[in-house]
C-alpha cells in the first residue's frame, strides 16, 4: 500500500496567547539578501498537531506536561481535560485563545463565531488539513472581556478627539448607537446559531445511543 506522505507543519512565529514573538523578515539589497529580524523573545514550545507556537511562560495553568510530542489546550477541553476521542469527536475552540471546551462543559450562553477565509487558507498553508466542517469555534469570557476593555479605551480616545466639536460628537454619537445596534443583532444571531447546532449535536447523540 502507498502510505501518503507525512506533511510537516509550519509553526506559526508568534506565541497564540501573546501575540508577540521574533520574526526574521528578508529584505533583499542591491549586494544581498540581508535579515532584519524584529523585536520580541522567540517562542519556545511548538504544538506537534497544530501550527500554533508558545513562549513556555504564556502557557495557561491548563497546559499539559510538556514532552517530545506535546500537545496544545486546543486540543482538549480545559474543564475537563478529555480530548477530541473522549468527547465524541468535537471539541468547541476559542478564536483567539488556545482554550477549548467539549459539549458537556460548553455554556448554553456562548456565541459561536466564525473564522474568515483568510484563517482557513493560512492554516492549510501551514501543512494543517482542518475545515469549517471540523472545527467550531466561540469566543471565550477572557477574549469578550480584552475586547470590551479595547473597546472603552478606543471610546475614550474618541472622546478626547471630539470633545470641543458639538457636529463631530453627534455624528459620533449616531455611529455608536448604529455600531451597537449591529452588535446586538449579530449577538443574537450567533447566540441563536450556536444553541440551534447544540441542539441538533445533541440529537444525533441521541440517535446513535438508540441505534
Amino acid at each position: 500500500l502507498n502510505r501518503k506522505p507525512k506533511v510537516t507543519l509550519k509553526h506559526f512565529s508568534k506565541c497564540f496567547v501573546c501575540n508577540e514573538g521574533c520574526e526574521v523578515p528578508k529584505r533583499r539589497s542591491k549586494q544581498k539578501l540581508v535579515e532584519e529580524p524584529l523585536p520580541g523573545l522567540p517562542v519556545e514550545i511548538c504544538c506537534s498537531s497544530c501550527p500554533q507556537s508558545y513562549h513556555q511562560k504564556c502557557l495557561p495553568p491548563h497546559a499539559r506536561e510538556l514532552k517530545k510530542n506535546w500537545i496544545c489546550s486546543w486540543h482538549y477541553c480545559s474543564q475537563c481535560n478529555r480530548g477530541v476521542a473522549d468527547v465524541g469527536g468535537m471539541l468547541i475552540h476559542c478564536l483567539e485563545c488556545p482554550s477549548a471546551l467539549c459539549y458537556d462543559c460548553f455554556p448554553p450562553n456562548f456565541r459561536r463565531v466564525y473564522p474568515d477565509e483568510r484563517f482557513w487558507l493560512e492554516m492549510k498553508k501551514r501543512g494543517w488539513n482542518t475545515s469549517p466542517q471540523k472545527m467550531i469555534f466561540f469566543k471565550c469570557n477572557s477574549c469578550r472581556t480584552l475586547e470590551e476593555q479595547q473597546t472603552r479605551l478606543r471610546m475614550r480616545a474618541e472622546d478626547l478627539a471630539v470633545q470641543q466639536d458639538e457636529k463631530k460628537r453627534a455624528a459620533l454619537e449616531e455611529k455608536r448607537s448604529l455600531e451597537m445596534t449591529k452588535k446586538r443583532q449579530e449577538q443574537e444571531e450567533a447566540t441563536r446559531r450556536m444553541k440551534s447546532f447544540l441542539l441538533d449535536y445533541e440529537r444525533q447523540q441521541l440517535a446513535q445511543e438508540q441505534m
